[in-house]
């Protein structure tokens, strides 16, 4: 059973990391992944929503979107050093997603990074609609 309308939990895998979420709807099914995302790689209460960054995905179908909205946060934190704590939703449509995330740049004085992420996989992905709302499950290649 599902504890709440939304959320995340890590599950087992034998090598990379495996993470479900739900959501009432699809745009708190992206929230939720994003901050499973980055949960995964640093404290989220230590990244402040400092600045502002807007993400727009197209692509066919809404696992495609999801992994596409991931991987273009993994982007922002892999060339610029960005860590992200607070993720919006703004449009998440058949092939279109807008999103917006909230943080700021790596501060070695503040942030410990816990696990390096290299990607979001197509691996075992799965994005399907429950009687609740909406569930997936993620693998990331650490």
């Amino acid at each position: 059973m599902i504890p709440s309308v939304m959320g995340f939990r890590f599950l087992d895998h034998t090598a990379d990391v495996r993470f479900e979420v739900w959501a009432e709807d699809l745009r708190g099914l992206f929230v939720e992944a994003a901050r499973a995302l980055f949960s995964i790689i640093v404290d989220l209460q230590t990244v402040r929503p400092e600045q502002e960054r807007q993400i727009e995905v197209q692509e066919e179908g809404r696992d495609l979107l999801l992994v596409g909205w991931l991987n273009e946060l993994l982007f922002l934190h892999d060339t610029e050093g960005f860590l992200f704590s607070e993720f919006e939703a703004m449009e998440v449509g058949p092939s279109r997603f807008v999103g917006r995330a909230r943080g700021e740049v790596f501060d070695p004085e503040r942030h410990e990074i816990l696990l390096p992420v290299k990607a979001v996989t197509y691996h075992g992905l799965k994005v399907e609609r429950t009687a609740g709302g909406f569930r997936a499950e993620i693998i990331l290649d650490v």
